[in-house]
């Protein structure tokens, strides 16, 4: 990791570096972000699935 970032701070400027840093936090952020909201509509779409499915059984059954 270290080796790494000397490469960088040997191509780069310290600004650059930091610019690359916050581009890599932004790219991670914004995947978990995706992740929630994926999982947010999958769970809301299985609730929507269930109160309907309720429903018909309701008008099966009575």
């Amino acid at each position: 990791m270290i080796i790494k970032q000397n490469v960088i701070f040997n191509k780069t400027d310290k600004k650059d570096y930091y610019i690359y840093i916050d581009k890599k936090i932004i790219e991670v952020y914004l995947l978990h972000i995706s992740k929630v909201l994926i999982i947010v509509s999958s769970m809301t779409l299985v609730l929507i699935n269930a109160e309907y499915f309720i429903r018909m059984l309701n008008l099966i059954l009575y």
